[in-house]
Parts: C-alpha cells; sequence; structure tokens
C-alpha cells in the first residue's frame, strides 16, 4: 500500500485557498485523485478517461485545478504539480515492493522451519492434554527439593480453556489456569 501524502501548510497554501474559495469541490477532487494516482502508480497523472470513475462530473472541477496551477493540463489528461517532491516516484515504489517480498520470502523460509519444529510440539501437547489422558501428563520439578525430583500436574481441571489451560480474567486478559498450573501466578 502507499500513501498519498499531503503537505501540513497545504490548507494555508494560497493557491489552495484560491480555489478553496472558488470551487471547494475541488480540493476534494485533488485529495481523490492524488489517493487513486498513488494506488495505481500513476506518479501524479490522471487520465481523462479515469477522472470521471474518481469523481463524477469532475472536468470543470479539474480545470479549475489548473487555473489555481494545482495541476497540469497534458496530453491526455492532468499531472499533479510537483508529485515526486512529496511522493514516491513509481519505480521507488516498486523497487521498496520487491526488496520488502524478497525480505519477507527469506523471513518466511525461516518463519517455516520454526513452524514446523513448533507444530510437533504443539502436537506433544495436545497428546499430554488428552481427557482422560492416554499416557502419565507433564511433569513440573518438584519445589524445594534437589535433584530431578518431579510432581505429577494436576489433569485438565474442566474450568479453563483445554488446549491452552488459560482462562479469562476480569480485566479480559488471558491468564494461566491456577488449577492447571499451580506454580504460576495471574
Amino acid at each position: 500500500m502507499t500513501w498519498f501524502k499531503v503537505d501540513d501548510s497545504f490548507h494555508s497554501h494560497t493557491k489552495v485557498r484560491k480555489v478553496a474559495s472558488k470551487a471547494p469541490a475541488a480540493l476534494a477532487l485533488w485529495v481523490l485523485a492524488g489517493s487513486w494516482s498513488s494506488a495505481h502508480l500513476s506518479d501524479g497523472y490522471v487520465s481523462d478517461d479515469d477522472l470521471p470513475w474518481i469523481l463524477p462530473g469532475s472536468e470543470e472541477l479539474a480545470a479549475e485545478l489548473v487555473a489555481a496551477r494545482l495541476w497540469r493540463r497534458v496530453k491526455g489528461g492532468y499531472q499533479f504539480h510537483d508529485w515526486t517532491q512529496c511522493n514516491p516516484t513509481a519505480e521507488q515504489v516498486r523497487t521498496l515492493r520487491t526488496t520488502r517480498a524478497a525480505a519477507g520470502a527469506k523471513g518466511g523460509k525461516s518463519r517455516g522451519r520454526r513452524a514446523s519444529k513448533g507444530q510437533a510440539s504443539a502436537e506433544a501437547l495436545a497428546d499430554d492434554l488428552q481427557d482422560p489422558p492416554s499416557r502419565p501428563g507433564p511433569f513440573l520439578p518438584q519445589e524445594g527439593r534437589k535433584g530431578p525430583a518431579l510432581r505429577a500436574v494436576p489433569d485438565w481441571c474442566g474450568r479453563c480453556n483445554k488446549d491452552t489451560r488459560t482462562e479469562v480474567d476480569e480485566l479480559e486478559r488471558s491468564v494461566p489456569c491456577q488449577n492447571c498450573h499451580p506454580r504460576r501466578t495471574a
């Protein structure tokens, strides 16, 4: 997605004030056409054929923008005045999109490897959380003891979410269930 950028002093520019006093709807056309031009990567060019699709009946408003020198009349349409001073060119946008797509694909490949490992552990956890359990459940180290002494985590209590063993508190946050996670505090 590309943004159509408007200078924060646009409202007070003499050209804009002149149009606003004579044909304020022309400024709406200017904004809509700017958004359309960014979306279509036209570098601020709006053809005569596209103008009615942007704002029906806008030919007279376009003439007001040309008279105020916010647009220039060019062969087959209109060109925003100084488009590239505030907005990226179509080529710059395409280059950025290509760069981001390549980076995303590269990151997606590494995330895919992590996701497959995470999926395996999620499946193992789902097996551990079966009700009734088909095998002994997960174990936690016992507090206050040295060495690998373990204690069993209680079976699913039935009060919380069976898959995540979380519940929703009074502030609508997801918190660990105190019955299923006795060592954790909310």
